[in-house]
């Protein structure tokens, strides 16, 4: 967060708001991603068939939530989306 601080200029409490849940959906982005990873793409489901990880979804979610905090902070080289 210093570092994307450094960089932009945020000053107000709402910019700075919308930074921090920007900063938490990258970080749990990456915890989502390494997770799946672990995983695999179809886990098992509760009849032992192969069914999709529902991360998958979890993904999605957070993917879409950080590239709106980075629209309306308008940081456009957001290189993890």
């Amino acid at each position: 967060m210093e570092s994307t601080l450094a960089d932009f200029r945020f000053t107000s409490a709402a910019e700075l708001a919308l930074l921090a849940e920007y900063c938490l959906c990258r970080d749990r982005l990456q915890q989502i991603r390494e997770a799946i990873q672990q995983a695999g793409i179809c886990v098992e489901g509760s009849r032992g068939q192969p069914r999709p990880n529902p991360l998958l979804g979890a993904e999605n979610d957070c993917r879409r939530s950080l590239i709106a905090l980075a629209r309306a902070l308008q940081i456009t080289d957001a290189e993890d989306l």
